[in-house]
């Protein structure tokens, strides 16, 4: 034990410190164990340092600095009369911050299926949609169909379109380890279609206009991040685990997107952390609320407290939340409001001595697609469960007004007053044959109605390829087999199920061979002639081959189906009229018909000659 002692006496300790893995200092060999580590100016000293437990430092690391915010929305909203905030929280579908493995084909594990974690948090919701590795942008925020798409930021684009279920996509490196996606845009006026090139673009600038191609339905923006977690520049390589939400993780509680570990591709995995990457902040607001009352305001919502609603001074927080539905019939106007409260010591405060008033001004928000007599502002504990509150509603002057003493999450829902999806048939126009054949061009008509808000746009795509806006006229001219498939979406993206309509053309007409023998019926004793004939038909959509026999006289007229390869023998009178100075004619015809109606005919005229003595 002594010499164990004694050999720990000499023990001599050299400590470093690195700075993002690179060493920057490496201290004299000392026998002291390191109590403390001053880091500041070094002229200053200070009072006496306390006296903290002894602990051996192995280094220190400088991690995790946050990257500066650098993303714009990817449309011009502010044309459309949107702040940021209404914009930005304006959302269709939310980025799945449980199991965002869309990218990949990966399942998600059982009974995790059908919900979603946004970046507020828990608790899970139904919210669209379950998987989803990216943010869906619609009607709601003023996006449709055609709608420009605008680069996020700097960088340099390009185009790919070997993923079926993204469409047309461009990918946009913007040189700072982070990559943005577009997903289903139009074929047309896309700022690069080539997959082996690239071109640079600039924050701001068109660079396609908003679709639906892919495995998509109905127009939106798909945007999604991407980050280079290896560094190697290959972003592919870093999906689905490199996939980050442009919001952030706004929870206390563990994102479980970036705990949670995986295998890919023979590479063990986990998910990324996600930061605010917006250049702009979602309006929030931070305040004191005093016994003395008082006014805040956020956007749309006015809180206004009596004095004496708290005993205690507390720390207000006004944020701004996402759109909400409760149904597919009941909707919000526009964004969400969280509103919470600490006192002195930390603790939440949701309840109040008096009532306050919040009052939600809609002026500036369209309220065409919902029922004015129902809209009430609402109120839910945890943004995904709501109850009315006693609402009093002014449509003069588009305020809403609740008289409350509680904090909690606060919406203005109204019902919609078109939930049903229009309706489209097509029509074709062309020379027809048997059911969905035309030996013609044929002009496809989509018809569609809507007994609500009206049709906003059909979308249209033939044999598999990209959809696209309906516009006629739709003609097809080659021939062959064409399927079409086609639905509407309404003004209030009300989507009609896809529907299909199939046809053939063929313009080409069948082969047809026809011979008899004896052409000539001689002498004309009156007695029945045997007639030779021979024929035959064909073609890749045949239908039907009728031999005709038409007697000038028509005394022996007659009409079959024959076969397409046939021999018969037929018997026709050697007989003409006395005064018939050309002879009496029998036309033996061949016709030949496929599906479309095109018909080859061949014809061998019989003759009994006049022999000119009578």
């Amino acid at each position: 034990m002594k010499g164990i002692n004694k050999f720990i006496e000499f023990i001599l300790i050299i400590y470093r410190i690195y700075l993002d893995n690179i060493l920057i200092h490496t201290s004299l060999p000392i026998p002291e164990q390191v109590q403390y580590i001053w880091m500041g100016n070094p002229d200053y000293f200070g009072p006496p340092l306390p006296d903290w437990t002894n602990f051996i430092v192995d280094y220190i690391r400088v991690k995790d600095i946050p990257p500066q915010p650098f993303l714009e929305l990817p449309w011009d909203y502010q044309s459309s009369g949107l702040t940021f905030t209404d914009a930005a929280l304006s959302i269709n579908s939310f980025f799945d911050h449980e199991y965002p493995l869309l990218s990949s084909g990966l399942g998600e594990p059982s009974g995790s299926s059908n919900s979603v974690i946004s970046y507020l948090g828990p608790p899970r919701s139904t919210d669209d949609y379950s998987s989803h590795d990216g943010y869906d942008y619609g009607k709601p925020a003023k996006v449709t169909l055609e709608t420009p798409v605008l680069a996020a930021a700097d960088g340099k684009a390009s185009f790919t379109n070997s993923c079926g279920a993204c469409g047309n996509t461009i990918l946009i490196d913007h040189g700072n380890g982070f990559q943005t996606r577009y997903y289903h845009l139009l074929a047309k006026e896309l700022i690069i279609s080539d997959p082996n090139d690239n071109v640079d673009v600039k924050a701001g600038e068109q660079i396609g206009l908003t679709g639906s191609t892919g495995k998509s339905t109905g127009a939106h923006i798909h945007f999604m991040v991407v980050y280079d977690k290896d560094g190697d520049g290959d972003f592919e390589n870093n999906l689905p685990d490199g996939v980050i939400d442009p919001f952030g993780w706004q929870s206390s509680e563990l994102d479980p997107w970036e705990n949670y570990t995986f295998s890919y591709g023979g590479k063990n995995r986990s998910g990324s952390k996600s930061y605010y990457l917006w250049k702009k902040q979602i309006d929030n607001l931070n305040s004191k609320l005093t016994s003395n009352g008082g006014v805040f305001n956020l956007e749309k919502f006015n809180l206004n407290f009596p004095s004496g609603a708290t005993n205690d001074d507390l720390d207000i927080k006004l944020e701004s939340a996402p759109t909400t539905k409760t149904s597919n019939n009941l909707i919000s106007i526009g964004t969400s409001l969280f509103a919470s409260a600490l006192n002195g010591f930390g603790n939440i405060v949701d309840q109040f001595n008096s009532i306050y008033t919040l009052t939600v001004n809609f002026n500036n928000q369209d309220i065409s697609n919902i029922d004015p007599n129902t809209i009430s502002i609402y109120s839910s504990p945890d943004g995904k469960n709501w109850v009315k509150e006693q609402t009093t509603v002014n449509l003069n002057n588009k305020t809403a007004v609740a008289n409350l003493n509680h904090f909690s999450y606060f919406a203005l829902l109204a019902e919609r007053i078109d939930t049903e999806a229009p309706t489209t048939t097509a029509k074709l126009k062309g020379e027809k044959g048997q059911e969905n054949w035309f030996r013609s061009d044929v002009e496809v008509l989509l018809e569609s109605n809507d007994s609500g808000l009206g049709v906003d746009y059909t979308l249209f795509k033939v044999e598999g390829g990209d959809w696209e806006r309906y516009s006629p006229p739709l003609v097809f001219s080659n021939e062959g087999n064409h399927r079409v498939e086609f639905y509407s979406v309404d003004n209030d993206e009300n989507l009609e199920e896809v529907k299909t309509i199939e046809f053939n053309i063929d313009k080409t007409q069948p082969e047809a061979s026809l011979d008899a023998n004896p052409k000539i019926l001689w002498p004309p004793s009156g007695e029945m002639a045997d007639i030779n004939i021979t024929g035959s038909s064909n073609d890749q959509h045949f239908d039907s081959t009728t031999l005709e026999i038409d007697d000038e006289y028509h005394e022996f007229d007659s009409t079959k189906i024959v076969a397409t390869n046939f021999q018969d023998i037929i018997q026709l009178p050697a007989k003409r009229k006395g005064g018939d100075k050309d002879g009496r004619v029998y036309i033996i015809r061949l016709i030949a018909r496929d599906l479309a109606g095109n018909e080859n005919i061949e014809e061998i005229p019989i003759i009994v000659p006049h022999d000119h003595t009578e």
